[in-house]
């Protein structure tokens, strides 16, 4: 702190920009990362999206008696698609958030790999009776979250794979 000639006090450019540095260093290492908590959030969010959108296609399969079907398009979209009256019809399409991507290596006896399709009889459960399991990946942390179907159509997220 300075004291001028008239008897004022006061503190020099020097000492500010120094008091301003130092808290700006403090707060660079103190704040977290905000880019994780980001991409963690979004990898949440897509998870639940898909985990509702399973159980909406399960309902809907046991409500019309009809075959249903999720098909994923690329590394970021998917399709929910149902047959009825002998007609396919495209119900929703995603697009995944950016920072988040699909495990495409699909691994259950019920699914397609050559569409990427999951398939839903009438009765709402897995066709063929036997569950799989998704894997959707954060891009920035590569933090991987399953969605995991069992064999009577039960749906839930882990973090380890099953």
């Amino acid at each position: 702190m300075t004291i001028f000639k008239d008897g004022n006090q006061g503190f020099s450019y020097i000492e500010i920009i120094i008091v301003i540095c130092l808290t700006a260093i403090i707060l660079t290492v103190l704040l977290p990362d905000f880019g994780k908590t980001i991409g963690r959030y979004n990898l949440n969010t897509s998870a639940r999206e898909l985990v509702s959108d399973i159980r909406s296609i399960e309902q809907d399969a046991i409500k019309h008696e009809a075959e249903f079907k999720i098909q994923f398009i690329g590394a970021d979209k998917y399709v929910l698609i149902y047959f009825l009256d002998n007609k396919y019809f495209t119900k929703k399409m995603v697009k995944l958030t950016p920072t988040v991507k699909y495990n495409a290596n699909l691994t259950s006896n019920n699914i397609n790999n050559n569409y990427n399709s999951l398939y839903f009889q009438a009765n709402g459960r897995p066709s063929g009776g036997i569950g799989g399991h998704i894997c959707l990946q954060d891009r920035g942390t590569g933090k991987c979250l399953y969605i995991i179907i069992d064999t009577i159509g039960r749906v839930r997220i882990g973090e380890a794979p099953p």
